[in-house]
């Protein structure tokens, strides 16, 4: 038994990352993996104490998320680690995963004492489709990481319940808390916790048939296996968890407030969202039996006929009183259910922010377990005088597994990257601005501006009350040169958001375009005045006062944003900048040099440093720094057009000539390198008469 239930364990830990493996090979997305991952500065400098002080902080927790320092801590190691590759990025998180579908097996296995049962249920969580957004996502590295804190805590929960102590009680405290740190929907754990003291622990005794056993005591008595308790007793054992699953929400509502992301009910009325709460619970039913269509978004509706939440409550209803009627022959059936209804109830949108769907695959994660304990434990009772059940279970459970196995492979292709996911998206659903918003953004940042220009113009066409699209059109229409049109776009951002610091430093950069110092001042200011702590803010006011002339200004705001993001190559490229206008040449280069050490890869850094080197006669260092350059970008011809003057300096004749020559191979028409090459060619010619 020992070694067999290893053995299981390690074929669902292998099965499971044969199918997931190929996640390694996927982008970071377009939606939010920016404001977790890539575009995020505190996360990118790694594991720093300001960093950390940040993701503790419940009014700077960040720019659409809930409170949750864990989850940021988590993406900062990894930073810490590995910097920003999307491959281990993608990889942990499915380490992630194959460590919740051990934990899984471990605890049904632990609490019911059945390998196969308990097998079957987490293989289904290991790998049902309507999983992927939870592994191939980084974003929703939240989502794994509360749920196997949440396993832990119900593992320390039977520790305890074996033998209860304050010390075991502290660890349910501990793991509930961390799980709470990583997402506040774990909230609902207190009540699930009573709902296994019910079935499978038997703690309450209510003629219910229980799946273990008496073990022997260390007297040499028998003693049942948890400790049974009045039901008093088990809910004043849930308080202090309770409490700290409150105090969880309640910090969280606090940064969502503090962000202005909570969504009126002007907007999305009460009843609407109590139809949509409704109408959900079935949907995930659905897509649990018949996964396909499955979206990374599924827009909120802007109306719901009566007949669906009447008929789906009446439903739920049916299903509720069948539970009740019977639960002493077969009570997994209470917990099941009551555990897929009461831990999907955080996720319901009763309560919204930000951009709230209708429904999101990922937040059936952990509900659905529920259903599959139904599945592993209900379907051996269903069909329990079949001949030969064993071998039939045995084979359709293969069957299931494997067909469930490559939807999943197939699901999961799909999230290579933002377009094939947000294409997919518009495939399998209706009006989905999101979608197109994110594959405009796809394609302004591949370069197809044809393509970004339509989905933008198409999202804002569905919803023109989507703040996120008509800024983002903005900022494309911005870099295509069309800065009347921005000003026009980023004005209709600031009627939706008044505070939006992004369009308010856009609207400085448009009229900076446009002439405008007085007005680009203005705007940049004014963002100021809704955030003084946006570094970002800071760093394009300096940007203003620099192309002014107004150097010692310029100098004051950049310092202001590296005091704000030390670990930004940015700000102090941009105090670089303003020092080499002032002439202060010494100090400029200790903050060029300071870039470098927060991002090697900073080219503008390794160019001003090799500028002021070769003007300082040092080329050797110029030299080093124009390699750097090259290194990072091969195919510039100015790159190597300038190393090449640099090797014509230090009399390296031939270095300089190959370099010229490339200069020419990647632009025929560079005149000044055509030059150079006619130079040395007539020293050689000289040379040799």
């Amino acid at each position: 038994m020992q070694n067999l239930k290893y053995l299981v364990a390690i074929v669902l830990i292998c099965a499971t990352a044969a199918v997931y493996l190929p996640v390694k090979n996927h982008e970071f997305i377009s939606f939010d993996d920016n404001v977790y991952v890539t575009n995020n500065p505190h996360v990118k400098q790694g594991i720093k104490w300001e960093s950390i002080k940040w993701a503790f902080h419940p009014v700077e927790s960040g720019d659409r998320t809930y409170w949750h320092p864990v989850t940021w801590i988590s993406h900062m190691f990894d930073c810490e680690l590995f910097g920003v590759r999307s491959d281990i990025h993608h990889l942990i998180n499915l380490g992630y995963h194959l460590l919740a579908v051990a934990l899984l097996f471990t605890i049904l296995l632990y609490l019911t004492g059945s390998i196969w049962k308990s097998a079957f249920a987490a293989a289904l969580f290991a790998l049902h489709p309507i999983n992927v957004d939870s592994v191939a996502w980084i974003a929703e590295r939240k989502n794994l990481l509360s749920t196997i804190f949440g396993f832990i805590a119900i593992i320390a929960y039977g520790h305890y319940a074996r033998r209860p102590s304050i010390y075991r009680y502290s660890l349910i405290i501990i793991a509930l808390a961390l799980g709470l740190m990583a997402k506040s929907t774990l909230a609902t754990l207190p009540c699930v916790l009573l709902l296994l003291d019910y079935w499978p622990m038997g703690r309450i005794q209510w003629g219910q048939r229980l799946p273990g056993g008496a073990v022997e005591a260390t007297e040499g008595e028998k003693v049942p296996f948890f400790q049974p308790a009045s039901m008093p007793r088990l809910i004043l054992e849930k308080i202090p968890l309770l409490a700290l699953s409150f105090a969880s929400i309640t910090v969280s509502i606090l940064s969502v407030h503090s962000h202005a992301h909570m969504v009126d009910t002007a907007v999305t009325p009460m009843p609407l969202r109590i139809s949509n709460a409704i109408v959900s619970y079935v949907f995930y039913l659905e897509k649990l039996v018949w996964p396909s269509g499955l979206a990374i978004f599924y827009p909120f509706p802007d109306a719901i006929p009566i007949w669906q939440p009447v008929t789906a409550a009446a439903f739920l209803l049916l299903v509720i009183l069948g539970v009740l009627l019977l639960a002493k022959k077969a009570p997994y059936l209470v917990t099941g259910w009551l555990w897929y209804l009461g831990t999907l109830v955080p996720m319901l949108g009763l309560m919204q922010n930000g951009l709230w769907p209708a429904t999101a695959d990922r937040w059936a994660y952990m509900p659905l377990i529920g259903i599959f304990i139904i599945i592993a434990w209900g379907m051996p009772d269903l069909f329990q005088r079949l001949k030969f059940k064993k071998y039939v279970f045995a084979g359709a459970a293969v069957i299931l597994l494997l067909l469930m196995g490559y939807r999943t492979s197939d699901q999961l292709g799909y999230w290579e990257n933002s377009d094939t996911l947000f294409s997919h998206a518009l495939a399998v659903t209706e009006g989905n601005f999101v979608a197109h918003h994110n594959l405009g953004l796809y394609h302004a940042k591949h370069e197809n501006p044809k393509k970004a220009r339509k989905h933008f113009k198409k999202s804002i066409e569905i919803y023109s009350l989507f703040p996120e699209a008509l800024k983002n059109y903005a900022d494309f229409l911005f870099k295509q040169g069309d800065y009347e049109k921005a000003r026009q776009y980023y004005h209709k951002t600031l009627w939706l958001a008044p505070n939006d610091d992004h369009a308010l430093m856009g609207l400085g950069n448009v009229h900076r375009k446009l002439d405008n110092p007085n007005k680009a001042a203005y705007y940049f200011s004014k963002a100021g005045f809704t955030d003084t702590k946006d570094a970002q803010m800071h760093n394009e006011l300096g940007n203003t006062y620099l192309s002014e002339g107004k150097f010692h200004q310029a100098l004051k705001e950049y310092r202001t944003a590296a005091s704000i993001q030390p670990g930004n190559p940015a700000f102090h490229y941009n105090i670089g900048l303003a020092k080499t206008s002032l002439g202060q040449l010494s100090e400029a280069l200790e903050h060029f040099r300071e870039a470098l050490k927060h991002d090697a890869q900073y080219i503008q850094a390794h160019l001003k440093i090799a500028e002021i080197m070769f003007q300082q006669d040092n080329m050797p260092q110029a030299q080093t720094h124009y390699l750097s350059a090259i290194r990072i970008k091969p195919n510039d011809e100015s790159l190597h057009y300038n190393l090449g003057v640099v090797f014509l300096q230090m009399n390296h004749i031939e270095k300089a000539l190959k370099h010229f020559e490339k200069a020419l191979e990647l632009n025929p028409g560079y005149e000044k390198a055509a030059q150079a090459k006619r130079l040395i060619n007539s020293k050689f010619s000289n040379n040799k008469q």
